[in-house]
């Protein structure tokens, strides 16, 4: 839900940062291409790797702020996808593409079964990736997950109207409210709002996080990373998936068909996952939901501390 975002830290995030145990920068050569993998903690620990969104985002972030957090108890395994950010530069994606990417990571990494921590667009990968690969997976962590694309950019529509209401964007507020019920394609909503939230400026960041603290997320994020015009390759990744119709699937009818447990996080504030998509959550067989007080849409940012203990607390219930 984050195209063309800007991207941060503090220096608490620094400093947690440099206490995480990452090893060098791992470019993996698979299906072609070759894709930058993190991995943090110990190996012999439980695996999860994060599964971003954006669609383009990559996974600095998550490596900042849990690379340390989640060492503790598992171990963390970053990977920027096809295309994005560290990875190699690619302007054809399609959703296999990503699906399979990640199932030639962990074969080259030599995992048996790991779970898959699914952020925003990332827990649709993640439900993909689960039901063609039932047997890799040991669970799913989803925080603020799109399982219905169309739903969501209904739902943010609403609260980007209501933003630009404030701003005094009349006519851009219209728009976004006229788009909620127009029968349009759910690419063209995704698409329209791409352009119109952009109108925000800087506070566009408030669909994104609660905390005024972490108002500046986004362009701290990429003034830390170091990795500079990398950032653009967001835009060419988001350009190829958004031509994919398997982006843009409802995904709620299947979720009574995965088996492995999930925990389901999401910030108080968040706007990704309207209440529909976690009553369809819900139908499935042990799930467990919980919600945090203080976040929106990045939990693991927000409030990092208490997303790596429910992260890791889960991680313990889980069979090796």
């Amino acid at each position: 839900m984050l195209n063309r975002r800007t991207v941060l830290c503090s220096t608490t995030a620094f400093a947690v940062l440099s206490a995480a145990r990452a090893e060098p920068n791992n470019l993996v050569a698979v299906r072609g291409t070759r894709l930058y993998v993190e991995r943090f903690g110990n190996k012999k620990a439980m695996p999860i790797v994060y599964v971003h969104g954006g669609p383009g985002s990559g996974s600095y972030d998550a490596g900042l702020y849990q690379g340390a957090r989640l060492s503790a108890g598992a171990q963390l395994i970053c990977l920027d996808q096809r295309g994005v950010l560290r990875s190699d530069p690619e302007t054809a994606v399609t959703v296999n593409d990503i699906i399979e990417d990640l199932e030639g990571v962990r074969q080259a990494l030599g995992i048996r079964r790991w779970v898959l921590w699914g952020h925003s667009f990332g827990g649709y990968y993640a439900t993909k990736y689960a039901l063609r690969y039932p047997s890799a997976v040991a669970g799913l962590v989803y925080e603020n997950i799109t399982l219905d694309p169309d739903g969501s950019m209904k739902h943010m529509l609403r609260a980007c109207a209501a933003l630009l209401d404030q701003k005094g964007f009349t006519a851009e507020r219209d728009a976004a409210l006229a788009l909620i019920d127009a029968p349009v394609s759910t690419r063209e909503r995704l698409l329209s709002y791409s352009r119109l939230s952009m109108k925000l400026g800087a506070d566009r960041q408030r669909l994104y996080v609660h905390q005024e603290a972490m108002l500046d997320f986004f362009p701290k994020l990429v003034a830390a990373s170091g990795l500079g015009a990398r950032w653009r390759q967001e835009g060419a990744h988001y350009d190829a998936l958004i031509k994919d119709d398997a982006l843009l699937e409802d995904l709620r009818p299947l979720m009574p068909q995965i088996t492995a447990p999930a925990l389901m996080i999401r910030g108080r504030y968040d706007l990704a996952t309207p209440p529909e998509q976690v009553e369809a959550y819900l139908k499935g067989p042990r799930r467990k939901l919980e919600v945090f007080e203080e976040s929106s849409h990045f939990v693991h940012a927000e409030e990092a501390d208490g997303f790596a203990r429910s992260v890791l607390r889960f991680m313990k219930t889980l069979p090796a």
